[in-house]
């Protein structure tokens, strides 16, 4: 009789699951935090875990244990090319895991980068009965949909109304992160049922089979062989303690060969022949070729790809121009650098200097703007180049010089402004926005009046003051800009 073990991890409860099946095969999850390829014994149930499969290994022996196939999952928010990335991380780094606290697989096991575990979230989203049937159709649509790429399908997962994207991250993308492990062992081991401590209960199985097992709280349960079944290649079991069903079953075939023992034949007793004349001697056939020796495959151990380089970019500031002003024949630009994904700080320069030839008319202005701003709209956390977008507020400091001349008479002074602003920027694409934006505050500023003589060579000076004035429009404007960045590898 041969007994398959399934472990299983789904929210924070797992429990076995047993069935009949040849050869023995056992799989188990270990899960990751987010956006981290270090294996943390600490996080989840991994400390159990990692218990339980060395007191497994300890139980069956490391003679017996045929193949292991790992594989390294990743959840599938983020970008795909920073998802693979994690992937690969995680695969090379169960090499330290398995040398730290399973020796027994050494030599043993294959791992793989799986990228994003989308089939692993799919049958977790069909077992969810905390979803309507209607919101989980709809996200099995998606999932399903083959005309979808793998971006296309993610913006159509966080465009889900209801809040059911959100749901999605914090119920299930949680234990995506993770790695896969199947161990396929010998099937004439036998397991001593007091190895692990456990309360009883039953599991109901496909077939109306039943089996009694025990949950333990470190999560290895006693086998106890139930009744022969055959379990099919792609089971799901329904697991009503779970509330969850697993994923389906990665089934690996182990050629095990049985030779069936050559029966004795005894030789039956014939009466004695009578004498015959002695034929002629016939030639002696040629001996047949000794069969080669059957040459046992050899579990080959794949090794993990080197990582390719991968690069990412990085934003260092942005340069961009007041449209408005640009039409007004007012030269100007924006100097910007973001502080993180929702702050930046601004610096803004306007500076028209035109003088007719014959110096009756003038329009002079230099004015500096500092200030910082903090913008709302942000969704990719693992994208750099997620900033300066969506709703956005800011305040904003600064002063300058002006001499406007209609026509020989004229205003000059120096001047302080101050406010706070609102707008909103658009992504036009990876590095370039457009933003419309007004601000109010106060303006103070001192002011001379003056007159020019015939040829402008000299101006005389009438009269000076100051003014203030508040609450005040004090800047409005459509921007485009453009975000310079670096290359920096992942």
């Amino acid at each position: 009789m041969t007994v398959c073990l399934l472990f299983v991890v789904l929210d924070e409860s797992f429990a076995f699951t047993i069935w009949q099946r040849s050869p023995r095969e056992m799989v188990c999850l270990f899960d990751f935090r987010y956006n981290d390829a270090v294996y943390d014994a600490n996080y989840l149930k991994n400390s159990d875990e990692t218990a339980d499969l060395q007191a497994f290994l300890k139980a069956v022996g490391a003679d017996a244990i045929k193949n292991v196939t790992v594989l390294a999952y990743a959840s599938p928010e983020g970008t795909h090319a920073h998802n693979m990335m994690l992937s690969r991380e995680r695969a090379a780094a169960f090499r330290v895991l398995a040398d730290e606290c399973f020796p027994q697989i050494k030599g043993k096991y294959s791992v793989t980068a799986a990228g994003e575990a989308w089939s692993m979230l799919r049958n977790r989203v069909e077992a969810d009965m905390n979803l309507s049937a209607e919101n989980r159709n709809a996200i099995i649509r998606i999932l399903d949909d083959a005309s979808l790429g793998g971006e296309a399908r993610k913006w159509r997962l966080a465009s889900l109304p209801d809040g059911l994207y959100d749901y999605l991250l914090n119920e299930h993308y949680t234990y995506l992160r993770c790695y896969e492990v199947l161990i396929v062992f010998d099937s004439s081991v036998q397991l001593d049922k007091n190895v692990f401590k456990s309360d009883e209960s039953v599991v109901k199985y496909p077939d109306g089979i039943q089996s009694s097992y025990k949950p333990a709280s470190t999560g290895l349960s006693q086998v106890i062989n139930p009744e022969p079944a055959i379990m099919p290649d792609s089971a799901i079991i329904a697991d009503p303690l779970l509330g969850f069903k697993p994923i389906a079953v990665r089934r690996i075939v182990v050629d095990q060969p049985t030779v069936e023992p050559k029966q004795k034949v005894e030789p039956e007793q014939q009466p004695e022949p009578e004498p015959e004349p002695t034929p002629e001697p016939e030639p002696e056939p040629e001996p047949e070729p000794e069969p080669e020796p059957e040459v046992k495959p050899v579990p080959v151990v794949e090794d993990v790809p080197a990582a390719q380089v991968e690069y990412q970019k990085i934003p260092m500031f942005a340069l961009g121009t007041n449209l408005l002003f640009d039409l007004a024949i007012t030269p100007n630009f924006s100097f910007e650098v973001p502080v993180g994904q929702h702050w930046s700080i601004l610096g803004e320069y306007t500076f028209p200097w035109w003088v007719t030839r014959d110096n009756s008319r003038a329009w002079q202005m230099i004015k500096l703007d500092q200030g910082v701003r903090y913008y709302f709209g942000h969704k990719n956390m693992n994208n750099p180049m997620d900033i300066f977008q969506g709703h956005f507020l800011g305040a904003q400091v600064g002063m300058g010089y002006y001499d406007v001349e209609p026509h020989h008479n004229g205003w000059q002074g120096e001047g302080i402004i101050g406010g706070l602003e609102y707008g909103y920027a658009w992504r036009l694409g990876e590095c370039w926005r457009m933003e419309a934006f007004a601000a109010v505050g106060a303006v103070f500023f001192d002011y001379r009046y003056y007159m020019a003589n015939e040829n402008d060579s000299k101006l005389m000076y009438k009269y000076n003051g100051s003014y203030s004035v508040w609450p005040l429009p004090t800047k409005a404007g459509v921007a485009i800009k453009y975000i310079f960045n670096r290359k920096e590898q992942r």
